[in-house]
Order: C-alpha cells, then structure tokens, then sequence
C-alpha cells in the first residue's frame, strides 16, 4: 500500500550518523516524505567525499524520484564565520564555500549557514564581530550568486545574532535583499521569543522554517505533543496559516526514534492547522 505524501520537509540530522544521504532519502521516501533538508555531515553529504560521478548519481536520484532537496545545512557547531582567528574564519569559509558548490550541483536552492559564534566568557565587541559577519557573507554571497544557490542565515541561541531582530537588522545593514532567513522555532522558543510577532517580522526573507519543541531550561529539538515542551503550537499554527508559511516548514527533530517522532510531530501540528 502506498504511503500517503506529508506536506512537511524533514532535515535529516537524526539519521546524519548512521545513514548515507542516500540511503536516509531512500528510508524517508518510504515513510512518505518527499522534500528534505539535508545536513552536511562526513558519511552522510560531504563535500569532499563526493566525487562528481556521485553527485550527479545523487542527482539523478532526486530527480527520477521527483522529489525536492529545499537546502542544505551546515554543522555550525564545527565552524564559526565570526571566530577571532583568521584561521577559523578561512577555515569555515572554505567549507561553507564547498557546500554552495555541492548544492549546486544537487540542484538545491539554499544553503544554511550560522552567524558565527562569540566568546561567552569575554566576547569581542560587536562592531567587530558584525564587520567579520558582513565579511563573510559578501564572500559567500558572492559565490552563491554566480552558483544560483541562495543563502540563508538560522537563529541560535549560541550565536551573534540569536534572535528574528537581530538577524533582520544584521541583514538590513548588509544591504542584499537576497539573503534569506531559516528561523528556528525551538531556538526561538527556548530564548522566549514571541513566535507570531518574529514570523511576521521575518516574513519578508524567510525560506525555511525549522520545526520542533524544546524545554525552557535545556535547548532541544524534540517532538511535539511531549511532556515540558514549551513551543505554543496553537500560536504556532495560526502563524503557518496567516501567513501562508506551508511550503517552507521543515521538521528538524533530534531524536533517537525519529520515525515515530516526526509522524507524532506531524500529526500534532496537522491537528491544528
């Protein structure tokens, strides 16, 4: 029996350690999901690690499945575009510059980068910071352009820019109204951010809507429907529906059952849209 299609994007980053990219759209196909984000991880999609053959088989794929690849997702826990180090900051860009290429060549439309991180014991001052963040992106912009993928930029808590107004401002001042924004919800949540006023504010540029729950005391990216979840799902879906938000929702659950959990995430959501 044929699996009925869910609406939602999934990002893959539950399955990134123990599946190949392929392998883990395969899975996914059959639990009925037919847009993903994919993360870039060694082992699962990483630059370095595909050929071009396997690129293009990886494209072939997609598109005799008809399936979508909406953006793929940088490990910004391993990067920093902000680092005080010039090495770091060549470092990440040098990574990041390979997963525009590779999304390019997968035929993805983004890519989601962080904003760098700062120091949390002693951070360097925010016009600094800002000028390496501007920096960055005018490089990676750049490249992005010529390539035809767009960049997006995600909230994090541990970030420079953790919230919707600091990004939106960020963004103004760099000037390039073709940056895009991933806004987290659980990120957003767990900074106690009021969800219906920063999805209208972020409107404009977001591409990318990053679904799960957390608990107030500890980030996470847990299901729906669960015991000390804070997200409002109710505001949540009132947001989706007003603001016509149904082509960029994507489900980021990190879980060790994540099959269950995105179909108990999915369920909880449809129930109130």
């Amino acid at each position: 029996m044929a699996v009925e299609a869910s609406p939602f994007g999934v990002n893959t980053y539950s399955y990134m350690y123990a599946m190949s990219a392929v392998d883990c759209l395969r899975h996914l196909m059959k639990e009925g999901y037919r847009s993903f984000e994919l993360m870039m991880f060694p082992g699962h999609l990483w630059p370095s690690e595909l050929s071009k053959p396997e690129r293009l088989a990886l494209r072939r794929l997609v598109d005799a499945e008809e399936i979508t690849i909406s953006g793929l997702n940088q490990p910004n826990m391993d990067l920093n575009l902000t680092g005080a180090t010039p090495e770091m900051r060549a470092y990440t860009l040098a990574l990041m510059r390979g997963g525009l290429e590779l999304a390019a060549d997968l035929g993805a439309p983004a890519l989601i980068i962080g904003p760098g991180k700062p120091n949390g014991l002693l951070s360097l001052p925010r016009e600094t910071t800002l000028s390496w963040f501007h920096d960055g992106l005018a490089t990676l912009n750049a490249v992005g352009k010529r390539l035809g993928v767009q960049l997006l930029v995600e909230n994090m808590p541990m970030s420079i820019l953790p919230r919707a107004a600091n990004l939106m401002t960020a963004l103004a001042e760099h000037g390039d109204d073709g940056i895009g924004i991933a806004y987290d919800i659980a990120n957003a949540a767990f900074l106690q951010e009021d969800l219906a006023e920063s999805l209208e504010l972020l409107k404009p540029r977001l591409k990318a809507v990053h679904l799960s729950d957390t608990r107030a005391d500890v980030p996470e990216h847990r299901a729906f429907d669960t015991p000390h979840g804070i997200v409002p799902l109710e505001t949540l879906a009132r947001s989706i529906t007003d603001l016509d938000l149904g082509s960029v929702l994507v489900f980021e659950i990190i879980s060790t059952n994540p099959d269950a959990d995105l179909k108990q995430s999915a369920a909880a959501l449809t129930r109130r849209l």
